[in-house]
């Protein structure tokens, strides 16, 4: 892999949403949550224009093969937090924010042939894909929603704002990553049933499910508790562990007792994340996370029951209500009066049922105890049409 300098011509927000007929380079370094969240509002973007998306970290854009609405430009560089050190001062691509129009832009000779086999001629660079959390009023109030508002052209979509908003992710499994983990899952598997756990994220650690103590360290004592009552009631359980903040953290809660392996230990590590995921929700029955990446993933294959697990937000920042996806809301969101907060100007823009919309689940205390996780599994199970088998 080596470093080239090419020129493009770079397009500020405004112009952005206005360029039509043309091949248009999205930069999005942003997490795979956010890609997911990127993914809803694609649909709405002008459609004369055909879309490319990148980042430094294929990790993520690999999220992004087989979309509808732009192709995935790879860098050659798999790891994001490797990205710093691999393209030396160029961050960015060596964007300058100051003015728009031709700039040279610093990138991989593996993304520089991409964009001139596509015939790429435009890039935008969204730097701020911002969450308007308890800051915007409906319709504005959600992830989607306000970067709908800021992305794309208004005069054409206003109408349709008040609608959901659906991932558009591509869950199809790639062939060569799913020849190699469909073997290792269905041989741990076996004719048991796959639950993927994500107790925590690359965010701030209070959003994590599990005891958080002052030096950020995790007991997990709670998703271990989840894992035995699931398994006091069907032994046929089998749990994937995915600690996204943390690898170090998987194998204090690996149990053969508890049929728990991490994904660090079944999963190959040269294997990129956006493909190795879905190959890996495509043969669970249940997911299970706190708000991370995984959990949104997880959400855009319809017919999985989901359990949402959350300790600092509210699930309808981010548009993805549906069948089979339960929230269980941590004591600390309810006494911190979030529900309350922002419940008026939910309602306006969903109407009054927004709670059982979103499934909500009340948590009698701030821990989200195990019971109350497994409650809120079965009744994403029940809501659901069927369980996926695990074969």
């Amino acid at each position: 892999m080596q470093l080239v300098s090419r020129p493009m011509y770079v397009v500020c927000e405004d112009q952005f949403k206005m360029l039509t007929n043309s091949k248009v380079l999205i930069y999005f370094p942003h997490g795979v949550g956010d890609w997911v969240f990127l993914s809803q509002i694609l649909p709405y973007l002008d459609p004369s224009n055909e879309y490319f998306v990148t980042r430094i970290g294929d990790h993520n854009v690999s999220l992004f093969d087989g979309c509808e609405h732009a192709t995935p430009i790879y860098s050659g560089i798999a790891d994001t937090h490797a990205s710093a050190e691999l393209m030396g001062n160029t961050s960015h691509l060596n964007y300058n924010s100051s003015f728009h129009g031709r700039q040279e832009l610093t990138m991989t000779d593996t993304m520089s042939n991409q964009i001139d086999r596509h015939g790429i001629t435009h890039a935008a660079f969204l730097l701020g894909f911002p969450d308007p959390y308890l800051q915007k009023e409906a319709p504005w109030h959600s992830k989607a929603r306000y970067n709908t508002y800021r992305y794309v052209n208004m005069g054409r979509k206003a109408s349709n704002f008040f609608g959901d908003f659906h991932p558009t992710v591509n869950m199809t499994v790639h062939d060569e990553t799913d020849s190699i983990i469909r073997p290792a899952l269905q041989d741990f598997i076996g004719d048991g049933k796959l639950c993927v756990i994500c107790p925590s994220g690359f965010h701030n650690n209070r959003r994590d499910w599990g005891i958080t103590n002052r030096d950020g360290l995790h007991s997990y004592q709670e998703v271990r508790d989840f894992m035995n009552v699931m398994k006091e009631n069907d032994p046929s359980w089998k749990f994937l562990l995915m600690s996204m903040f943390d690898k170090n953290d998987e194998p204090y809660l690996e149990s053969d007792l508890l049929d728990c392996k991490s994904y660090s230990g079944l999963i190959p590590n040269d294997l990129l994340f956006g493909h190795a995921i879905k190959s890996i929700l495509n043969l669970a029955s249940l997911a299970v996370s706190s708000d991370t990446g995984p959990l949104h993933i997880a959400l855009c294959r319809r017919d999985l029951p989901v359990v949402g697990v959350w300790n600092t937000c509210l699930p309808w920042n981010y548009d993805e209500p549906r069948s089979g996806f339960v929230n269980v809301i941590s004591k600390n969101v309810v006494d911190g009066g979030l529900i309350n907060m922002i419940g008026g100007y939910i309602a306006d823009a969903m109407g009054a049922d927004y709670v059982e919309r979103y499934n909500l689940i009340l948590s009698q205390g701030s821990r989200m105890e195990g019971h109350e996780v497994f409650d809120a599994a079965q009744k994403a199970i029940a809501q659901c049409s069927r369980l996926v088998p695990a074969s």
